[in-house]
């Protein structure tokens, strides 16, 4: 994904989930800056493929059971991308790429 950032499409509900429990607070309303940042050229969504789902069941263990956190870091995988996070369980995960 050289050049270009990817998201993955349920991507959006962590933020707004976040956001409501004030975790994670926006300078804006946030529907507009989800749509702000999902109107970014070099931004694409990543679908939830069949083959992103299988390997969200198959990572190298060992891993934590949340499984929004298995699509991420699965997704992250299958694209071969560097995941952008601030979750420290993602961060030492040894078999994704990941920064913050």
């Amino acid at each position: 994904m050289s050049g270009s950032g990817g998201t993955q499409s349920p991507a959006p509900f962590p933020l707004a989930f976040s956001n409501s429990f004030k975790r994670l607070t926006f300078a804006c309303d946030g529907r507009d800056w989800i749509q702000a940042a999902l109107n970014i050229p070099s931004l694409r969504v990543v679908e939830l493929t069949p083959e992103i789902s299988w390997q969200s069941t198959q990572l190298p263990q060992p891993f934590h059971d949340d499984p929004a956190d298995q699509i991420i870091v699965a997704t992250a995988r299958v694209e071969k991308a560097v995941l952008l996070t601030a979750d420290p369980l993602i961060r030492k995960y040894p078999h994704v790429r990941s920064d913050w």
